[in-house]
């Protein structure tokens, strides 16, 4: 990854809190811009790529401050950080296939081989 806002510590704590995983592959999106709703509440939509639905999702981040300058500087600095995750593979929702026993999780692997005796450890597990 590329010294950008997912590299940094905002960047990173905004993906672990919003639940966004980064990915080396590119995935579908819509950068994220500012709204403001006829009540005069701020927010930042942007549309990112849930691998679960299989889709693009809309999610909105409403913007904190008590003066215009102060809701327009945390907005320019959010959007910099969703559009920088974004655009490195931003995702929700990953969906991970187990493949071999090695990537099996320890508890999944103790389970089967606990309560299903005819599975050998060392063999791949099909999960349905």
């Amino acid at each position: 990854m590329s010294e950008n806002s997912s590299g940094t510590i905002a960047g990173q704590i905004f993906a672990a809190k919003n639940g966004i995983f980064l990915s080396k592959k590119t995935y579908p999106y819509k950068p994220a811009t500012l709204k403001n709703t006829k009540n005069n509440k701020w927010y930042i939509a942007y549309y990112i790529y849930s691998e679960k639905k299989n889709k693009l999702v809309r999610r909105k981040r409403f913007v904190i401050g008590s003066t215009v300058q102060q809701k327009k500087e945390f907005a320019k600095q959010e959007i910099q950080i969703i559009n920088e995750l974004l655009r490195n593979g931003g995702h929700i929702d990953p969906i991970k296939e187990f493949r071999k026993q090695a990537e099996v999780p320890w508890v999944i692997a103790l389970y089967f081989n606990i309560l299903h005796d005819s599975i050998n450890p060392t063999e791949n597990l099909q999960l349905q």
